[in-house]
Order: C-alpha cells, then sequence, then structure tokens
C-alpha cells in the first residue's frame, strides 16, 4: 500500500475512534487546501493529540512522531519517525512528501516545534503552512491544552484550523540562518493562532 493510501485509511479509522469516544468539535477545517504542499503546526507534542489531529484533518497527512513509537505508525499509517536530535532524516522523508517524491502529488505534514524544528521544511518546499490547537473540555469544566494524557471518555474535543499563510523572505546569509529564521516565524505563527483561540475561548495566555 502507498504511503498516501495508508495515511488516508489510518485518519479515517481514526475519526470512527475519536467521534465514538469523544464529542469533537472542528472549526476551520475549510483552510485546508485540498492540494499542493501543506505543513500542518502544532505547538502540541502528545502524540495522542497529534494523532487526535491527524483524525479531524480534511486532507490525508503524515505526522511527524519521536522515537519508536514513529517507526510502528509509519508502518502502519504512514507516519513518520523522529530521531533525536536533529533528525536529519525525518526531515528529509517529510520533504519528500511535501515535494510529492513520495505520492503522486505534494502532500500534506503535520508536525509540532517541540519535536522538530519546522524551518528546513519551510524553506525547502515554500509549503502553506497552517497552525492547528487542540483543547479539551470534561463535562462541567474549563477548557483546556491537551498536554500529556488523553482526556476522559465523553469529553469534548475542539480543534481549531487557522488561516493559511506562507512565510516571507528572511534576509539573512546562508540557508541555516534562513531555516532557523523560518523556525522563529513559524513558533511566532502558532503562538499568534493560540492567542486568537485563547481569546475565542474567553480565556488569556500564560506568561
Amino acid at each position: 500500500m502507498i504511503l498516501g493510501n495508508r495515511a488516508a485509511h489510518a485518519r479515517n479509522i481514526g475519526s470512527l475512534l475519536a467521534r465514538s469516544l469523544y464529542g469533537v468539535h472542528v472549526s476551520g477545517a475549510h483552510h485546508v487546501p485540498r492540494s499542493g504542499p501543506t505543513l500542518l503546526v502544532s505547538r502540541c507534542a502528545d502524540v495522542g493529540a497529534l494523532l487526535m489531529l491527524k483524525s479531524m484533518s480534511p486532507r490525508p497527512l503524515s505526522v511527524l512522531l519521536p522515537g519508536p513509537l514513529g517507526d510502528l505508525a509509519g508502518d502502519v499509517a504512514g507516519d513518520i519517525s523522529v530521531e533525536s536530535p536533529y533528525a536529519i532524516g525525518a526531515q528529509i522523508r517529510a520533504l519528500g512528501i511535501l515535494n510529492g517524491h513520495d505520492m503522486f502529488e505534494p502532500g500534506c505534514v503535520l508536525a509540532s516545534p517541540e519535536i522538530v524544528d519546522p524551518g528546513f521544511l519551510i524553506t525547502e518546499a515554500d509549503p502553506a503552512v497552517i497552525p492547528v490547537e487542540i483543547w479539551c473540555e470534561a463535562r462541567g469544566g474549563e477548557p483546556h491544552e491537551w498536554i500529556s494524557r488523553a482526556p476522559a471518555p465523553r469529553s469534548q474535543v475542539h480543534v481549531y484550523f487557522g488561516e493559511p499563510a506562507r512565510a516571507p523572505e528572511f534576509k539573512v546569509h546562508g540557508r541555516v540562518n534562513e531555516a532557523r529564521s523560518a523556525s522563529e516565524w513559524c513558533r511566532q505563527f502558532t503562538a499568534d493562532h493560540q492567542e486568537m483561540v485563547l481569546h475565542r475561548l474567553g480565556r488569556k495566555a500564560t506568561p
């Protein structure tokens, strides 16, 4: 089975499981383009949350996942294992997906800047970059980020896709500096999206 098919089947099965466990609410999914190189970025580094985001994506995607779980998910679901500290091999594989080398057309990748710096992918593939947040809400409780463990069954899970953007030109010398600048831009971009989501939830960012 080719990579794109594995990612699509994993997303479809994951969506059925997620919706059977949680009340899932998705906002802004229309921002994700149906074609072309696309990089979804989430500040969340929890594996379960990243797989939930994959399940809620309107488009099949591959997730950059840390450690041995990434190896297993890669075999089954078309995801990518990240090996510390530089994740060079993982980024090259992700670049192949974004550029369409591993599939019939440019694909979609989900990455957390907390797991791997996205600057290399941004500068080399020039993808549409879309921030995405995931929040949970137990019955009668306050919304909170999905941080280190899955919420209790029947909790409400809210997924917020932001508007796409492309990185600006960075007036720096050298590819390494350009990638670093792109990573910093991406972190700020995702932080701005978090501020928007918090405002929507009636909350303020923690200093």
